[in-house]
C-alpha cells in the first residue's frame, strides 16, 4: 500500500488524473505497516484504491482482535461496522463484495475507480476456489511448487527444521510449565501444531 501511495502521490504532483490500486490480504492487515499506509493515504487525499481480499486466512486461520472484528461484523451486519473503521480513516468504503461473482466485482471496481480520493473495496473470497483439493486443505495448498500425478509413488519426506524444533519445544514444554511458544503467524509453518494442541494456554 505504501508503494502504491508513492505512485499515486507522484501522479498527483504532476497533475496526472490517475488511479493507483493496491491489493492486500486480510492476513497482512494485522501489520503496522498496513496502518501506516492507510494513515498516510488519508492525510494526502490521493487517488488510491485499496482492495482487501478477505478469505479469513493468511497461511493459517487468522486470529486476534482485528480478525475477530472483521469476521464478526461481516456475519452480523454485512460490513456496516467495518465500514465505520475505514471511513474513520477517511477512506470511502465499499463492500463486502463476493470476489467470485465477476459481474458484481467488475461493477464494484468500476465504481471505486470512478471516485476521487482514498477508496477501500472489501471483497470476500474462498481460499483455493476452483481447485477441490485446495478448497478442502487451504493451509496445505498455500504454496506448492508442482502437483505430482496421482499414480506416482509417494516418497517419504525428511523431517524439516521446523518439525524438529516443534517436537523439541513440545517435549520441553512437557517438562517445564513456564515454557510458552509464540507463533510467527502460522503454527503449521513453524512446526507448532502439536504444541498448540497439547498446550493451548501456552501457545
Amino acid at each position: 500500500m505504501s508503494a502504491a501511495l508513492g505512485m499515486a502521490l507522484a501522479d498527483k504532483l504532476q497533475n496526472i488524473d490517475s488511479r493507483t490500486v493496491a491489493v492486500i490480504g486480510d492476513g497482512a492487515m494485522t501489520a503496522g505497516m498496513a496502518f501506516e499506509a492507510l494513515n498516510h493515504a488519508a492525510h494526502t487525499g490521493s487517488n488510491l484504491l485499496v482492495i482487501l481480499n478477505d478469505n479469513d486466512m493468511s497461511i493459517s486461520h487468522n486470529e486476534g482482535g482485528l480478525a475477530t472484528y472483521l469476521a464478526k461484523n461481516l456475519k452480523d451486519n454485512m460490513g456496516e461496522t467495518t465500514a465505520a473503521l475505514f471511513e474513520a480513516l477517511d477512506f470511502n468504503y465499499s463492500g463486502p463484495v463476493d470476489g467470485h461473482d465477476i459481474p458484481a466485482l467488475l461493477d464494484a471496481l468500476q465504481h471505486s475507480l470512478s471516485q476521487p480520493g482514498p477508496q477501500f473495496l472489501h471483497i470476500t473470497t474462498l481460499k483455493g476456489k476452483g481447485f477441490a483439493p485446495a478448497e478442502k486443505d487451504p493451509i496445505g495448498y498455500h504454496a506448492i511448487a508442482k502437483i505430482d500425478p496421482i499414480d506416482k509413488p509417494k516418497v517419504k519426506s525428511k523431517p524439516t527444521f521446523a518439525h524438529i524444533f516443534g517436537q523439541w519445544a513440545t517435549d520441553k514444554a512437557a517438562e517445564d510449565p513456564k515454557l510458552t511458544a509464540i507463533t510467527p503467524a502460522m503454527r503449521e509453518g513453524s512446526g507448532l501444531v502439536e504444541f498448540s494442541r497439547q498446550f493451548p494456554k501456552r501457545f
